[in-house]
């Protein structure tokens, strides 16, 4: 628990995989897609009309629009030095379909993890 009695949140990178790809912010203003660090903003549309974009509004922002969502995830990093303050954001179509270091958004807490040692 951090100082506002939340889960913590720092990091180094935050990813959102999406049809093969990696999308990531990390610290020191950094945005990468497979790997290659790329130009902000970056906004890729599909054919099908799904779009993610890589933001900068003052934090670093991954926004992932599909299947009609608006938007389906977002992911901030507020920059803050050696690490980010990630938050992410889902919508509620995405229950149990996610996994990463806090859990896998099914509801229920019991199978969540701390320290990410099976992702």
């Amino acid at each position: 628990i951090d100082f506002y009695n939340s889960a913590p949140r720092y990091t180094k990178r935050i990813e959102i995989e999406f049809k093969g790809q990696v999308f990531a912010i990390s610290d020191n203003y950094v945005a990468m897609v497979d790997g290659q660090q790329v130009q902000v903003p970056y906004i890729k549309t599909y054919t099908n009309g799904d779009r993610i974009e890589i933001v900068n509004n003052g934090q670093l922002e991954i926004n992932l629009y599909n299947k009609g969502r608006s938007p389906s995830v977002r992911a901030r990093g507020d920059n803050a030095g050696f690490y980010i303050n990630a938050y992410l954001w889902l919508h509620g179509s995405c229950a149990d379909e996610t996994n990463g270091l806090c859990g896998n958004f099914n509801g229920w807490s019991g199978d969540d993890t701390t320290n990410g040692d099976e992702f």
